[in-house]
């Protein structure tokens, strides 16, 4: 079974984000996704999972701005 979180960033403080989200993808078994809800482009986080863990998670985009980003990563190893 398959599961998605979802974590709406967009009216949390850096100090708040970068864990919840960093937090949420670490916990993901393979299959699972989360949906990050955010407020600007988060290419940072795409760019950051490329280099650190590109074999296991898939980056997709959903929405892309202008006033909100939706992003779903999967675990896929």
């Amino acid at each position: 079974m398959t599961r998605m979180k979802t974590v709406d960033a967009r009216n949390l403080s850096l100090l708040k984000k970068h864990p919840l989200i960093f937090g949420s993808i670490n916990q993901l078994q393979p299959g699972d996704s989360v949906l990050i809800i955010n407020d600007h482009d988060p290419k940072p986080l795409k760019v950051k999972l490329a280099a650190d863990r590109s074999a296991s998670y898939e980056f997709e985009y959903l929405q892309e701005g202008p006033v909100d980003w939706k992003v779903k990563i999967t675990r896929i190893k």
